[in-house]
């Protein structure tokens, strides 16, 4: 990855006493100073995966969401390297905002109403059930750039027109999940889980 996140995992890898070297791909200019920024095409797999053999390196850690979502845990599996991230059926949970809300539907884990709606017509129906304000939710990934909240009926013909005709966030909205609107503090809590046990890391806001 590129972005702070990664920044800050390369800043606490580069000071742990059992790391010898670290690479960055493609890194940043803060990167640049305390690990190796490598060129790598992060959709093309095998390149990765070469990269990992000939420099013998331990463990891989994904930052972005994208090569999650495109299955390169799973490309990291099939030659039994090590790396730290979700395979493609869990990353949905962060690429897929119906895939989530059917899973905490599916477990009885508190969320708002939602209809996932695939044309115009749909989400207006599911808008006359769940009332204004409302949220429309591209279903993919959008940089985080692909939720509208509409106060009013003008906001939301326009938010319409974002998802289903301008065409805004791209393939994200070809499915829009269509929800009920809560109001309130947000929390992020983080935890990393082997499929079995999990730990609670931080909480963010």
């Amino acid at each position: 990855g590129s972005g702070g996140r990664e920044h800050a995992f390369v800043y606490k890898f580069h000071n742990d006493p059992l790391v010898s070297e670290v690479f960055c791909s493609p890194g940043n200019g803060g990167t640049s100073l305390i690990a190796n920024n490598i060129s790598l095409d992060l959709n093309n797999h095998n390149e990765i995966i070469k990269f990992v053999q000939d420099n013998n390196i331990d463990l891989t850690v994904v930052g972005p969401e994208n090569p999650l979502a495109d299955g390169i845990v799973d490309s990291f599996k099939k030659y039994h390297l090590t790396i730290f991230g979700p395979d493609a059926f869990c990353a949905k949970l962060e690429s897929s905002k119906v895939f989530a809300r059917d899973i905490m539907s599916e477990y009885n884990i508190p969320h708002p109403k939602y209809y996932a709606c695939k044309n115009k017509k749909e989400a207006i129906e599911a808008k006359n059930i769940l009332g204004l304000p409302i949220v429309l939710k591209a279903d993919g990934l959008a940089a985080g750039k692909g939720v509208i909240i509409c106060n009013t009926q003008f906001e939301f013909e326009d938010g319409l027109n974002h998802m289903y005709e301008k065409n805004t966030f791209g393939e994200a909205s070809k499915l829009v999940s269509v929800e009920e609107c809560l109001v309130g503090e947000e929390l992020s809590v983080f935890a990393v889980c082997d499929g079995e046990n999990y730990k609670v890391l931080n909480t963010a806001q």
